[in-house]
């Protein structure tokens, strides 16, 4: 959460293997926390690439449901390149949370080697303390999956 928000879980990025196929578990994360934002008196915005897989999901999520988005193509370049940058630019954004779906993820998630999308970005996301959570309400923390954690944000839908 930004400290500057008054409310957390406004700006949410979503992450994923291009590969998922698991629009209700999706659907679920975001419906959760959109509805977390409603109940504060704003909406969620969803910050997301054009890639296939879970970037597609969380676009017709938002889509279908008229809830804030944006989502730009990757720049040109050779890869990891443009999708390194795109992950920067959404960190940019400001984001509360960011949510990442793939399985498997990789453990090594935290190496500077590390060029896989998904695991960049959940590492340059941690690196500022933002809250990344994984497949659901898994958190993962700075130094890989060491101390994360199963529960919710302090804040969610069954805590209310």
């Amino acid at each position: 959460m930004n400290p500057w928000r008054r409310e957390p879980y406004a700006r949410v990025i979503v992450t994923g293997a291009t590969t998922w196929t698991d629009a209700a578990l999706i659907e679920t994360v975001l419906g959760e926390l959109a509805h977390h934002a409603g109940t504060r008196g704003h909406g969620l915005t969803v910050l997301t690439g054009m890639a296939d897989g879970a970037d597609a999901i969380g676009r017709r999520w938002a889509r279908c449901r008229e809830v804030d988005l944006y989502a730009e193509p990757l720049g040109p370049g050779e890869y990891p390149d443009p999708m390194h940058d795109y992950n920067e630019q959404l960190l940019r954004l400001e984001p509360d949370i960011v949510v990442a779906f793939k399985d498997p993820f990789d453990e090594a998630w935290a190496s500077d080697t590390c060029i896989a999308g998904t695991e960049h970005m959940c590492r340059i996301a941690a690196q500022p303390g933002l809250p990344v959570y994984l497949n659901g309400w898994h958190r993962l923390v700075a130094s890989g999956f060491a101390g994360g954690s199963a529960e919710p944000p302090p804040v969610s839908l069954s805590q209310q």
